[in-house]
């Protein structure tokens, strides 16, 4: 099994379904990081974790939603 074939796997069974938007947004960052440094990608999905549950879900629904807007307003008007 490749690393990344380790981390999809292990993805997989953090995500339970609140956040996803913002994960898969972040997603590709994780994976750099845990490909850099295997042994803290606990350490790193523990501090995602905080930080999370610190925030309204509803907040970061907004923001999502207003950084996906801005994000295709700049594709089609640059």
């Amino acid at each position: 099994m490749t690393p990344e074939e380790k981390f999809e796997k292990w993805w997989k069974t953090q995500d339970d379904g609140r956040y996803s938007k913002f994960l898969d947004m972040i997603k590709p960052l994780c994976l750099r990081i845990w490909l850099e440094q295997q042994k803290e990608i606990d350490r790193l999905w523990e501090g995602i974790r905080q930080f999370l549950d610190g925030i309204d879900i509803e907040i970061l629904q907004k923001l999502l939603e207003e950084g996906k807007d801005e994000s295709e307003h700049r594709s089609t008007h640059p």
